[in-house]
């Protein structure tokens, strides 16, 4: 069985490299308030999520 990184309130980057350092898929899926037009500033993961064979990511710019 495969270590999960816990990779919540990582830059987006960096937990991507570390699901790729482990070998682990991933999903992810933006999240943003309805105030914020486009997608500025510093992504983030704000949520993960153990699904099957895969981790997903949810993620907000900050």
């Amino acid at each position: 069985m495969k270590i999960v990184p816990d990779v919540v309130g990582f830059p987006l980057e960096k937990a991507i490299n570390l699901c790729k350092l482990s070998e682990i898929q991933i999903s992810i899926k933006k999240t943003q308030s309805p105030k914020m037009l486009e997608e500025a500033g510093e992504c983030r993961v704000i949520k993960q999520e153990n699904i099957d064979k895969y981790i997903e990511l949810i993620v907000s710019y900050f």
